[in-house]
């Protein structure tokens, strides 16, 4: 039988430090895994909002097409308002489209014509962080020609 000399340590791990070691290993591991889900959140998120621009952006070149006069909502002379809900486009949004008179100096709104329409087109959808709903608006200024 060999004894071991008294000044010669042995090089090896404890059950505490291993114990220790796969404590870290998984809070570490789990914590790395918590934020997958976050990112799949944020992608989606990211996805929406770039479908409703690309959908807000059709429907003011959609208008834009018409003439001065065509420019109204199912007939009605501004200011008015139109909802689509859901769009027929994709059923995951709900469409607002406002259309008003402006004055040129300030852009204010005008209840008469004043050969300029300021047409506002807002998008929502669910939100995939929040309880309740996303959305944005794009405007554009059509004159008379």
């Amino acid at each position: 039988m060999e004894k071991s000399s008294p000044g010669i340590k042995k090089n090896s791990f404890t059950l505490i430090e291993s114990l220790l070691a796969v404590f870290i290993i998984t809070v570490a591991f789990v914590s790395v895994t918590r934020i997958f889900p976050l990112s799949l959140k944020v992608e989606r998120s990211s996805e929406m909002r770039s479908r409703a621009v690309e959908l807000a952006q059709a429907k003011i070149e959609e208008l834009s097409l018409l003439s001065y006069e065509e420019i109204n909502c199912s007939g009605n002379i501004p200011p008015c308002e139109e909802t689509e809900n859901p769009v027929a486009e994709d059923a995951s949004f709900r469409r607002n489209i406002s259309i008003t008179y402006v004055n040129p100096p300030g852009f204010e709104e005008s209840v008469s014509d004043t050969n300029m329409k300021k047409i506002n087109v807002t998008l929502f959808w669910d939100a995939s962080f929040d309880v309740g709903e996303d959305s944005i608006v794009l405007s554009t200024i059509i004159t008379n020609r």
